[in-house]
């Protein structure tokens, strides 16, 4: 099984996967017993059963009107005549039915940002496309000048604010400091953007000055902001606006670097660095511990962290294949 991206909803993980021979889907395993307990496939000609193309990976929110949990998901409506349909998709976690889902178009068949949920308003944060406006096309030039971060209503009927940002952080996922009321946003080239939550930017940075391969944010407790890049490396910033900004320190992935690394409140920072998971320190990037799952492939993924704590990530068991397993 190769996992895309993890979620976790009450007692229950979701994940893209890709089996061999198969096609896409989404998955809600039960977290304790790692039963199947919903999926929903990619789009495939003439399955009626499947769903539009995903764009981006879920993202689970709890809503606290209904007391639901919820997973969003950008999903690619195949129906949509006139441009690409990028279809905001809400599904209620326990049984994967889908409880709203609102279009919107979009300039180019590209990867979404994940949703962050702000919890001071219950409001979805994340990639805004504006397909209506004149200078936007299909290039990847125009495309640039149409997307931003947006704010939505958290079943994602309305658009609160956007702002376009001039880069294309697409499929890279966001961070939100809701104790700081900030959103951390890496583009598409060596830059790093940090927002207010009403959408105003606060500053700029150069996080991969060599190759431009920047990837997501994490927010330690204390605010300090944690990127990882294609270089290998994993930088901490200060959050605050003061200039010159330079990092609080930087280390080096023992091999390759995932995509993000996750945080727990006591500051640990756990990544998957080729076939092992590494817990790091939030105030200095040092090694804690490290367990290795042995040589084979390498599943750079991130690590998803449970309400109750528990952290699952995804290996590869030499002669056996990939599995997610769950951290005591």
């Amino acid at each position: 099984m190769v996992a895309n991206g993890n979620a976790s909803t009450g007692n229950a993980v979701v994940v893209m996967r890709k089996p061999r021979g198969a096609a896409q889907e989404m998955v809600a395993i039960d977290g304790g017993s790692g039963e199947v307990l919903w999926r929903h496939k990619l789009y495939q000609g003439g399955d009626p059963t499947s769903w539009g193309v995903f764009l981006s990976l879920p993202a689970v929110v709890h809503e606290a009107e209904t007391g639901l949990e919820l997973v969003v998901v950008w999903v690619k409506d195949t129906q949509v005549a006139s441009g690409i349909g990028a279809v905001l998709t809400v599904l209620d976690g326990a049984s994967g039915a889908v409880v709203a889902a609102t279009t919107y178009l979009t300039p180019q068949d590209r990867v979404f940002a994940p949703f962050v949920v702000d919890p001071s308003d219950q409001t979805l944060i994340g990639q805004y496309v504006n397909d209506v406006q004149p200078e936007c096309g299909r290039s990847y030039g125009q495309y640039m000048k149409c997307t931003g971060l947006g704010k939505y209503s958290l079943r994602g009927e309305s658009v609160m604010w956007n702002q376009t940002m001039q880069d294309a952080f697409t499929y890279r996922m966001l961070a939100l400091d809701a104790a700081r009321g900030v959103v951390h946003v890496p583009g598409s080239t060596q830059y790093a953007y940090s927002y207010t939550d009403d959408g105003r930017i606060r500053w700029k940075i150069m996080a991969a000055p060599s190759t431009g391969g920047i990837f997501a944010p994490t927010v330690c407790p204390d605010g300090t902001v944690v990127y990882v890049n294609d270089e290998n490396e994993i930088t901490a910033w200060d959050t605050s606006v003061r200039r010159p900004k330079k990092p609080i320190w930087q280390q080096g992935c023992s091999t390759e670097c995932p995509p993000q690394a996750t945080v727990v409140t006591d500051g640990t920072l756990y990544l998957m660095e080729a076939n092992s998971v590494v817990a790091r320190s939030c105030a200095t990037g040092d090694v804690l511990w490290t367990i290795n799952y042995g040589s084979g492939y390498s599943f750079t993924n991130t690590v998803a962290v449970a309400p109750d704590g528990a952290l699952y990530a995804n290996v590869y068991h030499p002669g056996v294949g990939g599995a997610l397993i769950k951290l005591e």
